[in-house]
Order: structure tokens, then C-alpha cells, then sequence
């Protein structure tokens, strides 16, 4: 019987899973939809591991239970400047703006449960370090049997281990949110351990934003891993709106 799926798929959708959001690039996926229907696929559907979900639907996932229920649109260009003669910052042309897709009917007090427990695995060990040093910050670890084909023949033959996190900080007012994904880090029925240290060491790697001391501007956006290095970062950086090379600072969370 379909009917008991479309039920949680439905809840689902609402959250950003198996759904488009909306984001401003060609080709996005919906995911992968199981087309099966019992009583076993429906307790392992229960549990999250029926359906495949895109990155991209993950990262609207957690930003919806931030915004506990609000389903924003996701964008990638914040604005886009009208070029200058001089190289200098133009007026603006367009301008994101929020677009609000769906809200969900699940009442706030079940978001609030959640992110607690999000919180709450950070400060475990299950959770401990895998944001490096953002501060307070809140996220789920999680680990799939999944399957593919190894040798191209047609035929599914190997099982596997996958494993993903979705993290925001700072927990209480989130300026970040984080998704990452790791498939087939592991084979099945081995004592291989180094699984777990391949998205702890993609998410302690964070953009940080860089602004020149003179202007205010904020110019920069780059890389660091938080880990190695936890103190705030300085470069000498050209600015464009002073027209000269300033010592930039990373910003506060």
C-alpha cells in the first residue's frame, strides 16, 4: 500500500527533502524515490533510509528546522553590481530577495526538541569537533547501509557504509549552516575506522569572511581549517573600494 508512504513523504517534502529547492542552478535533482511498497521499506522509511536525498535538499533540511519550519528558497548569488570604469564597487542591479516556499504544519515544539538534540550530540562524543572551533554549535552525525555496483556489470554486488553531517552555529542564532556527505567510505563487515575523520575534516574547514580595517568592506571570502588554526586570521589583502592593500581581518561569528 503507497498510501502510508505518501503520508511521510508529504512531512518530508515540507521539510526540503525529496522536493527542489529552488536554487539558482540548472539540473537539480530530486533525489532518488523508492518505488516499492511494504511494510519493511516503510520501517526503514520511518527511520530516514528509503528515499536519497540531494546535498543541496539537506542543506535546506537544516535550514529548515533552524527556521523551524519555514522553507526558504536557496540561493547562491547574494547580489549582483553594475561594473565601473575604475574597478571600484558598483550599484547594485539585483538584489536576492527571500522567498518563502512552503511552511510546514509541524508544530514549533518538535523543532525545538530536535535542535536540542542536535546540540546536545555536539557536545558528545559522537558530535565533539567535528565544527573545529565555531562556537556553540549544533548538528547531527549519521551513518547509511547503502550499495552499488563495483564493477559497472549492471548488477548491485557490494554493500557499504555512508556517512554524512549537518551542523549550523552558533546554535541559539545560526550565521551558518553546513552539509556534508561521504558515500562508500567503508566497506561492510570491516574493522576499518578512519570512516568518521573524513567529514569531521570537511566541516572544520570553514569560509571566513575578511574585512579591511579602513573601509569596513567586506571584501574577502576564504577557506580555514578552525582546528589548526583557531586564532583570528589577518592578511594583506587589496581592497578595492580604498584602492590600496590593507591588513584584513576575519570577521566575528
Amino acid at each position: 500500500d503507497e498510501a502510508p508512504f505518501k503520508v511521510y513523504r508529504n512531512v518530508f517534502n515540507s521539510l526540503g527533502l525529496g522536493v527542489k529547492s529552488g536554487i539558482d542552478l540548472p539540473f537539480e535533482t530530486e533525489g532518488y524515490k523508492g518505488k516499492e511498497y511494504n511494510a519493511g521499506l516503510l520501517l526503514n522509511y520511518s527511520i530516514g533510509q528509503y528515499d536519497t536525498y540531494s546535498v543541496m535538499q539537506l542543506a535546506s533540511y537544516v535550514n529548515t528546522i533552524i527556521n523551524e519550519g519555514e522553507r526558504l528558497k536557496l540561493n547562491l548569488v547574494k547580489e549582483v553590481k553594475y561594473a565601473t570604469k575604475d574597478n571600484s564597487i558598483g550599484k547594485t542591479k539585483s538584489m536576492y530577495q527571500k522567498t518563502v516556499l512552503n511552511n510546514s504544519n509541524i508544530d514549533n515544539i518538535y523543532f525545538k526538541r530536535v535542535k536540542e538534540g542536535f546540540s546536545s550530540v555536539m557536545k558528545g562524543m559522537l558530535g565533539r569537533g567535528y565544527m573545529g572551533g565555531s562556537p556553540d554549535p549544533a548538528g547531527k552525525t549519521g551513518t547509511s547501509e547503502t550499495f552499488y555496483d563495483s564493477d559497472l556489470d549492471g548488477k548491485v554486488d557490494t554493500e557499504t557504509y555512508s556517512k554524512s553531517f549537518i551542523g549550523y552555529a552558533p546554535k541559539d542564532d545560526p550565521v551558518m549552516s553546513i552539509v556534508a556527505i561521504s558515500p562508500h567510505v567503508r566497506y561492510k563487515n570491516t574493522n576499518s575506522t578512519y570512516a568518521s575523520n573524513v567529514n569531521k575534516r570537511i566541516v572544520s574547514r570553514a569560509n571566513i569572511t575578511l574585512k579591511c580595517p579602513k573601509c569596513g568592506e567586506l571584501n574577502y571570502r576564504v577557506e580555514k581549517n578552525k582546528v589548526n588554526s583557531p586564532e583570528r586570521m589577518e592578511i594583506n589583502k587589496f581592497c578595492p573600494r580604498c584602492r590600496t592593500h590593507t591588513a584584513h581581518k576575519e570577521t566575528k561569528n
